[in-house]
């Protein structure tokens, strides 16, 4: 059994291993991005946080936006955490639009949890006046590479492909841009995001997008020329203003959609019946086992989780996947960051079939059973049933920002956050 090395005299080094021993990596990008992965590294950006000036700020291109998601989107640091530490520099009001942010992605994590593979699919009608097939299914060339005709657009891409990271206003242009301006089909553009940005997940990606397609909003997101400057602290001062969006609202909406969005006072109401009462999907608190493997997988990559604390001396196993990275094209950099996080934790490092590797450690091990965090992920589901069928597996909950057995209605954020807002700020 080959175990990849976690041995590495630099960064470069490490660069050259992964590209050595991972074929599957999505060729046409090569990209390295200057946001390592790991606990380190995560807590020197979580000391950095300024909540107050965060809630003030966060807009602009140039506020204080705090750049944690990747490692919260991989468990490297946890939401409550996060949130705890927020609270010992601001008071609940001070923080709560850094809350809130929080509290997005436990959203997105439970709508994920009731939806599973069908967040790729529309969860309303477009409100645009055109249907789904009236939009491409695939992604122009000249956007994926940014060669478009658009130097804002060529700009933010560029910053997507090198970094693997955008400011989440960038993500709204881009969103929009393809969707409305250039008619593709939104899960075109969230699986493109997906190769490269290092939060990228199903859950907060794909409604995102479908946030600003409107298929899971009351109406489509625009933006404008004046809404670009207005936020872009002097990011694109070298720009010229483009036709294609130097335009008022009102224009853009005739050009680009056979109907006008709802006003205010006539928004349709969402009727997802599967989200209007949903409790937290639960596993399990506690294992019972006695000599079990961990297996580690990318949603939970944090040392102080329930598996690791419980079971100390436990040897553990990561697996780089080879059909999920084959199915998500994923970029260098997101493999980077992904191993760069695996480095500071104790655990053999794997590239193959997940359930095959876990498995054969388990046996090498004389294990009695494995045990692992839990995740909203439809092939984390999956292949915990497919170990289940050779072995016991114990899944452990990991702490919520929310937590209880309250069923909340997932229909829309703001329905979630009325619920839980007073657990958010005041935990």
């Amino acid at each position: 059994m080959t175990i990849l090395s976690n041995q590495f005299t630099n960064r470069e080094d490490h660069i050259r291993y992964i590209r050595e021993h991972f074929p599957h990596l999505n060729p046409s990008d090569h990209h390295v991005s200057p946001i390592q992965g790991g606990h380190r590294a995560g807590q020197v950006a979580l000391q950095r946080i300024n909540p107050i000036r965060y809630g003030k700020t966060r807009d602009y291109l140039n506020g204080a936006v705090t750049r944690l998601s990747p490692y919260i989107r991989h468990g490297v640091l946890n939401l409550v955490d996060v949130r705890q530490h927020a609270l010992t520099l601001a008071s609940p009001t001070q923080a709560e639009s850094f809350i809130q942010e929080l509290t997005w992605r436990e959203y997105w994590r439970r709508v994920y949890g009731v939806l599973g593979n069908r967040i790729w699919e529309d969860q309303e009608p477009y409100k645009t006046g055109y249907s789904a097939h009236h939009y491409a299914p695939t992604l122009p060339r000249d956007i994926r590479y940014g060669t478009t005709d658009s130097p804002l657009m060529n700009a933010i891409i560029r910053e997507l492909l090198e970094v693997g990271y955008l400011h989440n206003r960038l993500r709204m242009y881009v969103a929009a841009y393809v969707v409305h301006w250039r008619k593709v089909q939104w899960q075109a553009g969230a699986a493109w995001f997906l190769e490269h940005l290092l939060d990228g997940d199903p859950a907060s990606n794909n409604l995102g997008w479908q946030w600003v397609a409107s298929t899971f909003a009351s109406k489509p997101y625009l933006f404008n020329w004046e809404n670009v400057k207005k936020f872009d602290g002097g990011r694109f001062d070298d720009l010229a203003p483009e036709p294609t969006f130097n335009q008022s609202y009102e224009a853009l909406q005739r050009t680009l959609f056979r109907v006008a969005p709802p006003t205010p006072d006539h928004l349709p109401r969402p009727n997802h019946d599967r989200l209007k009462r949903v409790a937290r999907p639960r596993w399990s608190v506690h294992s019972t086992l006695k000599k079990p493997i961990i297996w580690v997988h990318g949603d939970n990559l944090n040392q102080q989780a329930r598996a690791f604390t419980l079971y100390p001396n436990a040897p553990a196993v990561f697996v780089f996947d080879r059909p999920t990275l084959k199915l998500y094209d994923l970029s260098l950099k997101r493999v980077l960051f992904l191993y760069e996080s695996l480095l500071e934790l104790p655990v053999e490092i794997h590239l193959g079939q997940t359930v095959e590797k876990v498995l054969a450690c388990a046996q090498r091990h004389h294990a009695d059973g494995i045990v692992t965090m839990s995740s909203e992920a439809v092939g984390f589901r999956r292949r915990v049933q497919q170990l289940r069928a050779h072995t016991t597996v114990h899944v452990l909950d990991e702490r919520a920002l929310v937590e209880g057995e309250q069923a909340y209605d997932l229909r829309r954020f703001m329905r979630f956050w009325n619920q839980v807002r007073d657990q958010a700020l005041f935990p």
